[in-house]
């Protein structure tokens, strides 16, 4: 058996399975697929921050029905959050709505919230003011 089919043969598997196989989205993909991103207006709590995720700023250049937002993530570096959205195949998750990612309070300051994408610059999304206790 070739090597195509039996990778093809594998993704079906985990397509069926429920199994599923994310990656991160670069910024390039993010803009033509999803229409681009932001994190809307941040929710401060005593323990946490939770970041809204909009997506659709602009109409989407590209369509590919097969591939979805299935998730994110960030991290905090210094005054700086990245923030990361993954794609994979459609499923349920998919379906998920409102996208929004939680983090732990960071300490009072001021931070930018980016794309974490290198390639891109790492653009800016957002950001974030977290007031003394």
């Amino acid at each position: 058996m070739n090597r195509a089919i039996r990778a093809s043969l594998v993704l079906a598997v985990f397509a069926m399975s429920g199994c599923a196989v994310y990656s991160a989205a670069d910024w390039e993909y993010v803009t033509k697929q999803w229409g681009g991103m932001r994190i809307d207006k941040p929710q401060i709590a005593a323990t946490k921050v939770v970041l809204p995720i909009e997506v659709g700023l602009r109409p989407s250049t590209d369509v590919d029905s097969a591939i979805c937002l299935n998730g994110a993530s960030a991290k905090t570096k210094a005054q700086t959050i990245y923030v990361s959205l993954k794609s994979g195949l459609c499923s349920s998750i998919s379906r998920e709505t409102p996208w929004q990612i939680v983090i732990s309070r960071p300490a009072p300051g001021s931070y930018r919230i980016v794309y974490d994408d290198e390639a891109a610059g790492f653009p800016v999304v957002g950001s974030l003011q977290v007031p003394g206790r």
